[in-house]
């Protein structure tokens, strides 16, 4: 049985060929391309050169966006993914369009503990909800229920909500931004280009500089990876403090979604930028502002917390979903 998978982002979109025989599941070929180089995901799949011979007998992307009736609006392309469509262009019988959440909540079962760095031990509880939250390009949420002996996985867009300030300095981070742009959500911050909007504010609105280099690097490349990069160097005071507040802010709302699902069977931080910041996380504010939740600290600290190491989450989740739905005729 040969699967096409794959995982779509704002930023890139990797596909993989998965093959299913009495040995078991096997990932074969492959391919990582740019989203916003072409007009849509069948003109990416086309020339991803994944094609060629093989002939699918189920095909699953992870979409980064809200799915409804095998049909995806993704949140930072100008895509619109329908399975249908998609199903007539690769001439496979079936194109299962999911979240992209729901299909690293599919692949959390099959990760080693290789794969997760534990921030928070907890006191799991075997039966309760999990959280999930993913920055990557935007802001990924979902939860996991258990039932009939398993997880489901249910997707959200809770990271348009309204972002809400713990302090003076974010109250005037949060009014900042809605003069420039409108509706503040945590997607705005808690995202990669988010620590730039964070570098931006300190340099614009409390005056602090930025080295020659550093400039440089962000207009040549990748803002927020250059932050980071300037950050990890101690080269620049502001990348300093916006990677700070970035985790700190990502340890906010990612409690703030743990609580809101209360997830007591444990909370996964996923998506593209946990394990690139993995060897700080674990001294940064995360886990304070995780934990600072008022009455509810002491069941925030219960809450066991993973970063998940394995970028091909989301790949190896949509596989499982294929195959379930295959195995299951839904």
């Amino acid at each position: 049985m040969n699967i096409l998978v794959g995982d779509v982002g704002g930023t890139k979109t990797r596909l993989a060929i998965v093959r299913h025989d009495v040995r078991g599941v096997q990932y074969g070929d492959e391919v990582t391309l740019p989203s916003g180089e072409y007009p849509g995901l069948a003109d990416l799949v086309k020339a991803s050169g994944l094609l060629g011979e093989h002939r699918f007998d189920a095909v699953c992307f992870g979409v980064a966006g809200p799915v409804r009736d095998n049909r995806c609006r993704v949140t930072n392309l100008p895509w619109t993914v329908d399975g249908t469509e998609l199903a007539a262009d690769l001439a496979s019988p079936t194109v299962t369009i999911i979240n992209d959440l729901e299909a690293v909540g599919w692949g959390i079962d099959a990760l080693s503990p290789e794969q997760l760095l534990c921030l928070q031990q907890g006191d799991v509880d075997p039966r309760g909800n999990q959280s999930i939250v993913a920055p990557g390009t935007g802001l990924g949420e979902a939860f996991r229920v258990p039932a009939d002996g398993r997880y489901v996985t249910c997707p959200s867009e809770g990271s348009h909500a309204d972002f809400s300030p713990a302090d003076e300095r974010e109250c005037l981070l949060q009014r900042w931004f809605a003069e420039r742009y409108g509706h503040v959500s945590w997607e705005r911050f808690v995202s990669g280009p988010g620590i730039a909007t964070l570098h931006r504010f300190i340099v614009e609105h409390e005056g602090k500089e930025v080295g020659a280099p550093l400039a440089e690097a962000m207009t040549q490349g990748d803002a927020s990876s250059a932050i980071v990069a300037a950050a990890r160097q101690s080269s620049d005071v502001a990348s300093l403090d916006a990677v700070a507040w970035f985790l700190g802010l990502f340890g906010a709302e990612a409690g703030n979604h743990a609580l809101k699902v209360m997830a007591t069977g444990g909370v996964f931080l996923a998506g593209g930028i946990p394990p690139k910041l993995a060897d700080l996380l674990p001294t940064s504010p995360f886990l304070s502002r995780f934990n600072n939740k008022g009455r509810m600290t002491g069941l925030m600290g219960r809450m066991p917390v993973h970063a998940i190491l394995d970028e091909r989450v989301a790949l190896r989740g949509a596989a499982v979903c294929a195959l379930t739905a295959k195995e299951t005729g839904s």
